[in-house]
């Protein structure tokens, strides 16, 4: 018997034999299915443009007058996917593609037979676009059918970008350095984009990139792409994305980005009386050691331009998940992220570890751990991607400066598939050492069965923590179908009772997990869009096999009109072994127990291309021995394209055995947009289990792209039922500065 015990040896001997078996199938499908190199336009020609060379860089305005255009031929025109597949678009749109080899240069005219129809209610960068007409450029950069950049322009110059990672996730939080203009006119509406080479990591040895354009027309809920026009794919899927050529000659200069920034903050807490000052430098340098792959150093590394997070109301005995929001750690995600698929539980590598205290993220705002020094190297070779991460954090309480790293290694194989590695060391948590690694395949086969996708994730993890010993394994395998008349999966992950990955995300251990889902679409061509129907199965055993906890979720109906309406209605049954007793409320303590339940939830959504728009939920049933009704809502306006209303409410209202309670969360948001470089955004959120209100107000001034003025006030109220008093003032200044080389 070895430190983990024969059991353990008996399970792994089993394991990698069924892995290796699906996996070989897997390969031997891919090989029979082939993989597309040749996505099409929709006169069934081959999806191919040139990016002209030009010597006069156009006036990046949104007059598409510039002389320098009539040098650059259009490429092929757009073909609708929705509501109708590979037809002509009701309106038509003209893309021309040039660049000087400092900048890339796009001129995309977006025919309308009526412009005053046109929807564009936003102007703030990085805004929600899905109400908005708008137009997308996704770039392969690498022309490895997996991973891309998106630049997206509304017809008031409104910009967001993001990364498309793994043709599986689409990361909204990245920031790029990059321009544009838009006008509205009597032909409909145009923009001018400039993109400089310097913001972008590719490969110099290959002068072809994949792309794909994407227009939405809002009032008709229509979309065409240039490519890849088919209801079951993705438009982040690059695999089957268009050819640019013409891409010689691209010049990044040194690939060196210097970023200084300071900071001045003001706080006062009101109950101990005390006031602190601060003037904090900070500098962040990012060299391209080669012109795909990035090296980045950051001191005394400040966030304080990120807004609080959204509170989230939590029923359960387990951790909540919040996302990523910090620049630093969002360079490169995709090649940190994404070890087998793994969302939460059990992921090896959650980048909030690092400078926050996960354990209070349910305050106002989570304690900030300062990240004195931070190096990171990646980027992609050929067919390898690279991941190096560390930091250095300071103490905070009784925790000792930590010296935190992970490093992430994985290589292209198959087509659109990947086998990598991945190792850990640290634990931010805990004055105790950590280290962790595992591997990982994920298998993607977008030409199977007529062009369908299916995909398929198997990881293998161990960690090391000291002062535990055996059973600190995890393991786990998926298979799905992400297509859209039929959609599924089908996986199963065990984590064993000593996994700790200490720079990961974790919260539940001991036990193993199995998911099942298929969901059915049909495609009506009348009033209805769509008409879904959906069984979701999970079911939690314990080492034992016993069962834990299980799920069945049967969503009856789930019917969306061509304006985008929906109504849904669902049922729940689900079983909970309690074995240890927690607190689910102030005072109210659940003691061990099995039950099970029903529950039934009705939905009604409105079309987000109204002034006005609203989502409704409404569930109830029995929860453990008693019962539970739960009211949520979403509230949008936008009066103007100068002003955008956002108010979330929820409520849960309990009553058990063990004590009646009611949680309740209240979130607005205002967002103004002066015009697509300046805006002012707040946040206000109240619950009743902190008992507190917050409010932040930001400003933000693009002064020019990659120089960057935060103002931030904010304002923390205790609201425990006898009025409001303030707990906490603090303010805010900051200013970034890039200089190029």
């Amino acid at each position: 018997m070895d430190q983990f015990g024969c059991h353990t040896r008996n399970k792994l001997l089993a394991r990698p034999t069924g892995w290796m078996l699906l996996i070989c199938a897997l390969t031997v499908s891919n090989f029979i299915s082939g993989s597309s190199e040749a996505a099409l336009l929709g006169n069934g020609q081959e999806a191919r443009a040139e990016v002209v060379r030009i010597y006069e860089a156009p006036r990046i305005d949104g007059d598409l007058e510039d002389p320098v255009w009539q040098q650059v031929p259009p490429i092929g025109g757009l073909t609708q996917f929705e509501p109708r597949e590979a037809v002509p678009p009701t309106f038509q749109t003209e893309i021309r593609l040039a660049h000087d080899g400092k900048y890339l240069y796009a001129y995309i005219r977006c025919f309308d037979d009526d412009p005053s129809k046109i929807i564009a209610t936003k102007l703030t960068r990085d805004s929600q676009f899905e109400t908005d007409d708008r137009v997308t450029l996704l770039f392969d950069t690498f022309h490895d059918r997996r991973n891309g950049y998106m630049f997206q322009l509304t017809p008031t110059g409104a910009r967001m970008d993001g990364l498309s990672e793994a043709n599986r996730q689409f990361r909204r939080e990245w920031d790029g350095i990059w321009d544009a203009k838009a006008r509205i006119d009597s032909k409909g509406w145009a923009v001018e984009v400039r993109i400089p080479f310097q913001t972008l990591n590719f490969d110099p040895e290959k002068s072809t990139w994949g792309f794909n354009v994407l227009r939405v027309i809002r009032r008709l809920n229509e979309r065409s792409r240039w490519t890849n026009f088919y209801q079951n794919r993705s438009f982040m899927d690059v695999a089957n994305a268009g050819v640019l050529t013409g891409l010689e000659g691209l010049e990044q200069g040194l690939g060196l980005d210097v970023v200084t920034s300071g900071t001045v903050r003001r706080q006062h807490e009101h109950k101990t009386s005390r006031d602190f000052t601060g003037i904090d430098p900070s500098l962040d340098v990012f060299y391209k050691l080669t012109p795909s792959i990035t090296g980045v150093a950051t001191f005394n590394t400040d966030f304080a331009e990120n807004f609080a997070d959204d509170r989230q109301i939590n029923i359960t005995r387990f951790d909540k998940f919040f996302p990523e929001t910090r620049d630093f750690f969002l360079q490169d995600a995709g090649i940190f992220d994404g070890f087998g698929g793994v969302a939460q539980n059990g992921r090896p590598y959650f980048s909030r570890n690092i400078g926050l205290r996960l354990e209070n993220l349910g305050l106002v705002q989570p304690p900030v751990v300062p990240i004195r020094a931070g190096l990171k190297v990646s980027g992609r070779a050929g067919p390898l991607n690279l991941g190096i991460l560390g930091s250095h954090t300071d103490s905070i309480g009784n925790i000792e400066r930590k010296n935190l790293g992970i490093a992430r290694l994985s290589y292209n194989i198959l087509g659109e598939s990947s086998i990598g590695l991945v190792a850990t060391r640290g634990d931010p948590s805990q004055n105790r050492d950590n280290t962790l690694y595992g591997i990982d395949f994920n298998y993607r086969n977008s030409q199977l069965f007529d062009g369908n996708t299916m995909t398929g994730d198997f990881w293998f993890q161990r960690s090391s923590t000291s002062g535990m010993s055996g059973d600190s394994l995890g393991w786990g395998a998926k298979i799905a179908f992400p297509n859209d008349k039929w959609n599924g999966h089908i996986g199963v992950y065990e984590l064993e009772e000593n996994f700790f990955p200490g720079l990961g995300f974790i919260n539940r251990v001991g036990i193993r997990r199995y998911d099942a889902v298929v969901r059915r679409r049909w495609r009506p061509q009348s009033w209805l869009r769509t008409v879904d129907s959906k069984l979701n199965a999970m079911v939690v055993t314990g080492d034992d096999s016993e069962i834990q906890s299980s799920r069945f979720w049967w969503q009856a109906i789930d019917l969306a009109n061509q304006a985008g309406d929906s109504f849904e209605f669902d049922v729940v049954y689900r079983t909970e072994e309690l074995e240890a007793a927690f607190d689910i409320a102030t005072g109210v303590t659940m003691n061990p127990q099995r039950k099970s339940w029903y529950g039934w939830k009705v939905s009604l959504e409105t079309a987000n291309s109204r002034p006005v728009d609203m989502r409704i939920e409404l569930a109830w049933g029995d929860f453990w021995n008693g019962d539970m009704v739960l009211w949520r809502g979403w509230w949008n306006a936008r009066p103007s394209k100068h002003l955008t209303i956002n108010v979330f409410y929820e409520e849960y209202d309990v009553a058990l055995p063990e004590g009646d309670f009611t949680k309740r969360l209240v979130r607005a948001r205002t967002i103004s947009g002066i015009n697509p470089d300046l805006s002012i955004e707040s946040l206000t959120q109240y619950d009743n289990v902190q008992k507190s209100l917050g409010f932040q107000i930001r400003l933000h001034w693009i002064m020019q792209p990659g120089n960057d003025l935060y103002l931030i006030f904010g304002q923390d109220f205790d609201a425990d039922g006898d009025g409001l008093r303030g707990s906490r003032t603090s303010g805010v200044a900051k200013v970034a500065w890039t200089h190029r080389f």
